[in-house]
C-alpha cells in the first residue's frame, strides 16, 4: 500500500476513535450501596391529585405493613380493606417468544422470561424486577382521602393456583383479574396475549366506582423499570434511558450521574411513556381514552464492585369521568430493540433507538445499513461473517470517495516543493504569497480541498455504520 494511502486510513481511524470516546458515557464515581429503605409521607389531602409514583414508592413500605397488621383500615381506607389480605395465586402463560407469570397480589406482571435471548451468564433473560414483586399497576386517591396502589391488593381469577397456559400459532388469551371494592363495585384488569407477539393489550374496567376514585384521574404505573442482563452493569447504565412522546415532541430522561434523581412531568396528550436498557424496550402507549399527561422519573443507584444502575419509573396520566362504567385500554411492548418489530408499534417509538442524528445521519442508517444487514442475514447465518461482508461491501461504496482523496493529497504533495520555494520567497509579504500560491493551484489544476473533502463526505456513512 502506497504512503499516501497509509496515512489517509491512519487519519479516519484517528477520527473514530475520537468520535467513539466523544461520545462514550463518562466514567462513573463510586458510591455507597443504595439503601432499600423508605420513608412514609403522610398521605395526600382528598383534593389534590394522586402523587405521582415517585411519592406512591415513599409509601409503599408503610402500606404493606400495615395492610398485615390490625390497622389495615387506617391505610387503605375502608373501600379496600378487605383485598390487603388473599392468597396469592399465579397464572404462567408461555408463547412462542416469552413466558410471562401474572399474580393475583397487585395483578401485577411478575416475570417477562424471554425464549429467544440470553444473559451474558447463558440464563434466559428477564425483563421485570420480578424481586420487587413485579410491575404494572394503578395509583389513584380514594374518596375517604387514601392513597390506593394497586400493587398492595389482592385480585381474585378463575382456576387454581399456578395455572399454566400454552399458545401457540395464531392463538390468543384473554384473562381477568377482579378486584372487588367495598360499596359493591369493582375493578378489573384485563390481559389479552397474542402469540407470536411481544406486545400485549391491558384493559381497565371500573365498575360503580364512581364514590370511589377522587380527582378525576387516576395512573397507570410501571414503578421499577427493566431488569438489566448484561456483566458490565456501568456500560448497560450508558444505554438506559427514559422516554415521554407528547405533543409530536420526544423527551428524554436520563440519570446518568451518581446518586441523581431527574423527573419530567408532562401535561397534555400523551402518545406514549418508554424505558430501555442496552438491547431491550418497555414501552406502553394508551388506545383510548387518550392519556393527559405521563411521569418518568430516572433513578442512578450505585451497585457493588463499581458498578451501576439506572431504574425509570413511568406514569400515565388517565382520566376519570366519574360514570358507572369508566374504561381505558393501553398496549404495552416488553421485548427486543428490533428495528422493525418496534417500527410496528407506530406512534414513532422507534425513536428510542439511537440512529444518529435525524438531519443526516438517522436516514443514512434507517434506509441503507439496516436494509443491508437484513438482506445479507437472510443469506448468511452468522452474525460475524455478515459483519465482515458488511464491511467490505461498505469499503468498495467508499473506495471511489477513498481514491480520490487520495489522489488530490498526492497532487499537493507533488506541489509542496514550489509552496515552499514561494513562501520562502515572499515571506514579508503575506498577500502576494496567498495570490502566488493561489496562481500555483490554478496552474497545475489542483484544488486544495480536494484531499480533506472526500473524507469528510464519508463520515455522516462511518457514523452511521
Amino acid at each position: 500500500m502506497e504512503k499516501n494511502s497509509t496515512l489517509g486510513f491512519v487519519l479516519i481511524g484517528i477520527i473514530l476513535i475520537a468520535w467513539m470516546w466523544l461520545q462514550s458515557p463518562p466514567p462513573q464515581q463510586q458510591m455507597p450501596p443504595a439503601s432499600d429503605t423508605t420513608h412514609a409521607q403522610t398521605p395526600a389531602a382528598k383534593t389534590e391529585p394522586p402523587p405521582l409514583p415517585a411519592a406512591a414508592t415513599e409509601r409503599q413500605t408503610d402500606q404493606r405493613s400495615a395492610a398485615k397488621g390490625a390497622d389495615a383500615a387506617a391505610t387503605l381506607g375502608t373501600y379496600f380493606e378487605s383485598r390487603a389480605r388473599g392468597v396469592d395465586k399465579v397464572v404462567s402463560i408461555t408463547t412462542d417468544l416469552y413466558t410471562a407469570e401474572i399474580s393475583t397480589k397487585g395483578g401485577l406482571i411478575k416475570k417477562w422470561e424471554l425464549h429467544g435471548y440470553k444473559t451474558w451468564d447463558a440464563h434466559p433473560v428477564q425483563l421485570v424486577e420480578y424481586d420487587k414483586g413485579g410491575d404494572l399497576s394503578l395509583l389513584f386517591t380514594s374518596q375517604d382521602g387514601k392513597l390506593i396502589n394497586t400493587r398492595d391488593l389482592f385480585f381474585d381469577v378463575s382456576g387454581p393456583d399456578w395455572q399454566r397456559m400454552q399458545l401457540t400459532g395464531s392463538d390468543s388469551l384473554t384473562i381477568a383479574f377482579a378486584l372487588p371494592v367495598s360499596n359493591g363495585g369493582r375493578l378489573v384488569k384485563q390481559f389479552t396475549f397474542r402469540n407470536g407477539d411481544y406486545r400485549f393489550d391491558v384493559s381497565f374496567l371500573f365498575e360503580r366506582m364512581e364514590a370511589v376514585v377522587s380527582n378525576f384521574e387516576y395512573q397507570i404505573v410501571w414503578e421499577h423499570g427493566l431488569r438489566y442482563a448484561e456483566h458490565n452493569s456501568v456500560d448497560e447504565s450508558g444505554f438506559a434511558m427514559g422516554y415521554v412522546y407528547s405533543g409530536g415532541e420526544l423527551t428524554e430522561v436520563d440519570a446518568s450521574s451518581a446518586g441523581e434523581v431527574v423527573q419530567r412531568d408532562v401535561s397534555g396528550a400523551t402518545d406514549w411513556v418508554a424505558t430501555r436498557n442496552k438491547y431491550f424496550l418497555l414501552a406502553m402507549l394508551p388506545n383510548s381514552p387518550k392519556s393527559e399527561g405521563a411521569f418518568v422519573e430516572g433513578t442512578h443507584m450505585a451497585m457493588p464492585d463499581k458498578g451501576a444502575k439506572e431504574a425509570y419509573a413511568l406514569a400515565l396520566k388517565m382520566p376519570f369521568r366519574s360514570g358507572p362504567l369508566e374504561r381505558s385500554d393501553i398496549s404495552v411492548y416488553l421485548g427486543p430493540m428490533e428495528y422493525d418489530t418496534v417500527k410496528t408499534l407506530g406512534r414513532g417509538v422507534e425513536e428510542t433507538m439511537n440512529l444518529g442524528a435525524a438531519w443526516i445521519i438517522r436516514p443514512i442508517s434507517e434506509y441503507v445499513m439496516i436494509p443491508l444487514f437484513k438482506f445479507l442475514r437472510m443469506f448468511i447465518p452468522n452474525y460475524g461473517i455478515v459483519i465482515i461482508v458488511f464491511s467490505i461491501i461498505i469499503k468498495i461504496a467508499l473506495h471511489p470517495l477513498t481514491r480520490t482523496s487520495m489522489k488530490g493529497m498526492r497532487k499537493m504533495q507533488a506541489l509542496t516543493p514550489l509552496m515552499n520555494e514561494i513562501r520562502e520567497k515572499y515571506k514579508d509579504d503575506p498577500q502576494k504569497m496567498n495570490a502566488q500560491v493561489m496562481n500555483l493551484y490554478k496552474e497545475y489544476g489542483v484544488n486544495p480541498a480536494s484531499g480533506c473533502l472526500p473524507l469528510l463526505l464519508q463520515m455522516p456513512i462511518l457514523f452511521a455504520l
